[in-house]
């Protein structure tokens, strides 16, 4: 026997907590893989994000040294300053905040990930009842 088609509005019910039913739409199934996919492309873009600022970091770091360094400044005393200065703080602030923002992306394409999997676990459960 063929299973319920995932392009067609079906209802599952699934025994919840104490022995309640609770129902579940699998239509919305096609939705998730795609907000999934949503997801994930998210996570790519602030991954590039990030590389690219790491870099831009990098770059920000040196021209702050060799500021100092034309104001007079040793090398060292220069680069220890550069970590200090306002404008590589800001800039790393502001990467710590992207990055935190990829964590909750992260985490909401995980709970989405196991959303599908109970579904999809769900459907082959009703498929084998049938």
């Amino acid at each position: 026997m063929r299973g319920p088609d995932l392009n067609e509005r079906t209802l599952i019910v699934l025994e919840g907590p104490k022995g309640r039913k609770t129902p579940m739409d699998a239509v919305t199934l096609d939705a998730q893989i795609d907000r999934l996919e949503e997801f994930r492309l998210q996570i790519a873009a602030l991954g590039q994000t990030l590389a690219e600022r790491e870099l831009d970091a990098h770059v920000l770091r040196l021209t702050i040294e060799t500021e100092l360094c034309q104001r007079g400044m040793t090398q060292t005393r220069a680069e220890t300053e550069a970590k200090a200065e306002p404008r590589y703080l800001a800039h790393a602030r502001q990467s710590i905040q992207l990055r935190y923002d990829r964590e909750v992306v992260f985490a909401r394409a995980e709970a989405q990930r196991l959303d599908i999997e109970l579904q999809l676990a769900a459907l082959r459960r009703t498929e084998l009842a049938a």
